[in-house]
């Protein structure tokens, strides 16, 4: 996939929808993700990257702009941290496995 940008114009009111709509896509997924054995994040990585990209560069108002720069930080950091949380919950199954397998 190549790397050249495309600007895309659009309300506020269809950047919350998209949001929103990735958001829910996100904790789906997350979900799916958590009742498999198998963890395969690379649909969340690029969610992640689509999702980052939506909320856009930081306002240029000086408060705005430290407004946004929390929450893209804020938001990039739980995402991040369900990823993590995912990989480190099915390292643990299959530990909880493999135990099971020895004493069986």
């Amino acid at each position: 996939m190549s790397n050249s940008k495309i600007k895309i114009e659009m309300t506020e009111e269809q950047q919350l929808w998209l949001l929103q709509r990735l958001k829910i896509d996100w904790d789906e997924e997350i979900n799916y993700q958590d009742s498999n054995i198998e963890v395969d994040t690379e649909y969340l990585e690029n969610l992640y990257g689509c999702y980052m990209a939506l909320l856009g560069k930081p306002r240029k108002d000086a408060f705005l702009h430290y407004i946004d720069i929390h929450v893209r930080k804020e938001i990039s950091e739980i995402m991040r941290k369900d990823i993590e949380d995912l990989k480190e919950r099915s390292r643990l199954y299959k530990e909880e496995l493999e135990h099971e397998k020895e004493n069986h």
